[in-house]
């Protein structure tokens, strides 16, 4: 029998800078599906991601993009969506932690940038634009469902503030196929 391991609902307006954004109620939750992996799934509205990991490398196995159907409420794969999360997911080099010096390639040591004034607000040494372009949102040290939580909150935003880990543009399956890809601890 599956167990629970944590889940989360929210509904909230926010105000931000200006506009007004409206998440609908959303979810996420992880199940011990066996003793190797875990399901983890992050809904918002009629859409969801279905992820499973390795509970042992915290490595994403699989995953793939589903909407509910309006008539009989079952979930259907999005196959584009699944795709471009799909490719994303595949094609995410790993990240040596050791190999963050310059974790912007900007020709700058990170602490010659936070004494310059960038933005350090957990006090790693590591300018906080270079964890939330990596996937880690929240600045916990880990990519995981909170960080998940956050990039479907900006799903289809027209000005995304977080989320766009792909520099598209936009967040959207593609993201999350990245911020799967980067699963578990942070490299900073």
């Amino acid at each position: 029998m599956p167990r629970q391991l944590w889940g989360y609902h929210i509904m909230s307006t926010q105000p931000l800078f200006g506009a007004s954004v409206c998440l609908s109620i959303l979810s996420v939750s992880a199940v011990a599906m066996a003793s190797a992996e875990e399901k983890i799934t992050a809904t918002i509205g009629a859409e969801r991601v279905v992820a499973t990991v390795d509970a042992s490398t915290r490595a994403v196995k699989s995953a793939k993009v589903e909407r509910r159907a309006t008539n009989d409420g079952s979930w259907s794969k999005q196959t584009s969506e699944t795709a471009a999360l799909t490719d994303s997911l595949e094609s995410e080099p790993p990240v040596l932690p050791s190999s963050f010096v310059d974790c912007n390639d900007n020709g700058l040591d990170d602490l010659v940038e936070i004494a310059d004034g960038a933005a350090d607000v957990n006090v790693n040494f590591v300018p906080d634009a270079c964890e939330y372009g990596y996937g880690d949102l929240n600045l916990d040290g880990e990519v995981d469902g909170n960080d998940m939580f956050i990039v479907f909150g900006w799903f289809s935003a027209p000005i995304p503030v977080f989320g766009d880990l792909n520099n598209d543009g936009t967040v959207d399956g593609a993201d999350m196929g990245v911020l799967l890809a980067r699963w578990g601890s942070s490299p900073f």
